[in-house]
């Protein structure tokens, strides 16, 4: 009966341990991903131009007014 429980207790023992260590692996492995950026370089003959407005959304809660925009690249 004795060996029973060590072995038992050296089993939960080893579970606590190791699932802690690799939870944190997981959360180590999100932190470490890059989102990619875009670098945009326009020449000079080109500007950003947009479009600014408001727009009704139907939500649960009942129309709601937010903001909308729609930009584009222009010449000069």
């Amino acid at each position: 009966m004795r060996t029973f429980t060590v072995v038992l207790m050296a089993g939960l023992m080893a579970l606590s341990v190791a699932v802690p260590a690799q939870a944190q692996s997981t959360r180590e492995r999100r932190t470490e991903v890059e989102r990619p950026r875009i670098r945009v370089t326009p020449t000079q003959r080109l500007v950003r131009q947009c479009e600014d407005w408001y727009e009704v959304e139907q939500r649960a809660t009942g129309p709601t007014v937010v903001p909308a925009s729609r930009c584009w690249w222009a010449y000069r």
